[in-house]
Order: structure tokens, then C-alpha cells, then sequence
């Protein structure tokens, strides 16, 4: 299961707005094209779709699973 986390305030200073994803299988953050944490949806597509490929596939949920977890606005 995949937990949307709202990062605002907790790491970051400035109050920029800041999202992960936590993965509760694995215990983990999760990483997608060497980066944990997006300030916006299309950056998190962006990298996303940077790590598409078929061993991704076989180990992460399609983008609507994230699409529909999601918090803010796009």
C-alpha cells in the first residue's frame, strides 16, 4: 500500500510545498529517477515516467494509483 505524505513545514524551511510517497510493504520512501520528494504533480510525473520500463512495472502500482492518492490541486 502507498501513502501520500505532505512534507510541508517538516523538511523544508522555506514552506515550499514538498510530497513523498511511502510505501508500507517496504517500509520505505519511495524513489523514482533518484528523487523522494516533488514540489508539484507534473515533477512527480516527470520522474515517474523517467523510471518506466519493465523491471518498474513489475514492482510499483500505474500512475492512477498515485493519481487518486493525490492531495493537492494540479
Amino acid at each position: 500500500m502507498i501513502r501520500f505524505v505532505d512534507l510541508k513545514d517538516q523538511i523544508t524551511c522555506d514552506g515550499t510545498h514538498e510530497f513523498a510517497w511511502f510505501d508500507t510493504i517496504t517500509d520505505s520512501f519511495i524513489c523514482l529517477n533518484g528523487v523522494y520528494t516533488w514540489q508539484s504533480w507534473i515533477d512527480f510525473e516527470q520522474d515517474y515516467d523517467a523510471s518506466y520500463d519493465e523491471d518498474f512495472i513489475a514492482t510499483h502500482w500505474p500512475i492512477e494509483r498515485f493519481e487518486r492518492l493525490f492531495q493537492w490541486r494540479k
